[in-house]
């Protein structure tokens, strides 16, 4: 019996961690979003909003795409998102990938990535172009108002 409790006392206590750890995740990720959007006149989408309508469209949780995780929808988002950030709406590399908690030859191997993705793959295709109307009808949205 007591090896029973004591599985259970670890499950609880590893969720109580991982609780805790994606509240730190949400505390930082505002004060991040916080932090870039006191330049938010120079951009006309915020990272977080660029993230959410990539993750949106895979129909994954920004969380999981900002893992190691190196299952296809989640490396897809980051590609997407990588591309998105600093090709079409202007972030310099080092805020698009800090804001993923990534480093530079990621951004590179994440554009060397999309490039392959864009030619062999139609889903991909498709998710990008949905993903770009959607980033710039935010864009539109938030120029005429």
């Amino acid at each position: 019996m007591h090896k029973k409790a004591s599985y259970f006392e670890n499950i609880i206590s590893m969720q109580k961690e991982i609780i805790d750890m994606k509240q730190r995740l949400d505390v930082f990720l505002n004060i991040l979003d916080s932090f870039l959007s006191e330049n938010s006149e120079k951009y006309s989408i915020s990272l977080i909003n660029i993230l959410q309508i990539v993750c949106d469209e895979h129909g994954v949780n920004p969380l999981k795409a900002l893992s190691n995780s190196r299952e296809k929808q989640y490396v897809q988002c980051r590609n997407i998102y990588s591309q998105i950030s600093v090709d079409i709406c202007g972030y310099s590399i080092s805020d698009a990938m800090v804001y993923i908690n990534r480093d530079r030859s990621s951004y590179y191997n994440s554009i060397k990535n999309h490039e392959s993705f864009m030619i062999y793959d139609t889903d991909y295709i498709d998710k990008y172009n949905s993903i770009l109307d959607k980033i710039k009808k935010h864009q539109n949205e938030r120029s005429n108002s």
